[in-house]
């Protein structure tokens, strides 16, 4: 009967870090997203006007597409390790010409290559 009790305390002592380690807080940090269109269009040539990139269950960012492929940049200021990410490519009537998903790695770069891929206006 004693091992069954020494069983049982391992059991709920595991369960307990189990959920402490799941209700850490993730550590958060500001990362720019560079993204560009697939066919290596310009916005103005796809018809895009804005770029909007979200992180799962967080707020939306949204940049005007610039007119040089660099100045496609959108900072996010509360990124996680393993955050999924989705962007967005959108007309002036808001449909969505292009789209990209990626999860961002465990240790955060200051800059995160982006490439939106062609939606059909869906």
């Amino acid at each position: 009967m004693q091992a069954g009790k020494s069983f049982g305390r391992l059991g709920l002592w595991l369960s307990g870090l189990v959920f402490a380690c799941a209700c850490q807080p993730q550590e958060k940090k500001s990362i720019v997203v560079h993204w560009q269109l697939i066919d290596g269009r310009s916005c103005a040539d796809a018809g895009a006007v804005r770029a909007v990139i979200s992180l799962a269950g967080g707020a939306e960012h949204s940049g005007r597409c610039s007119l040089l492929p660099d100045g496609n940049r959108i900072t996010l200021p509360d990124a996680y390790a393993q955050a999924p990410l989705s962007a967005r490519a959108e007309s002036a009537e808001q449909a969505v010409l292009y789209r990209a998903e990626l999860t961002l790695p465990e240790s955060l770069p200051e800059l995160v290559e982006l490439v939106l891929y062609y939606s059909g206006g869906r």
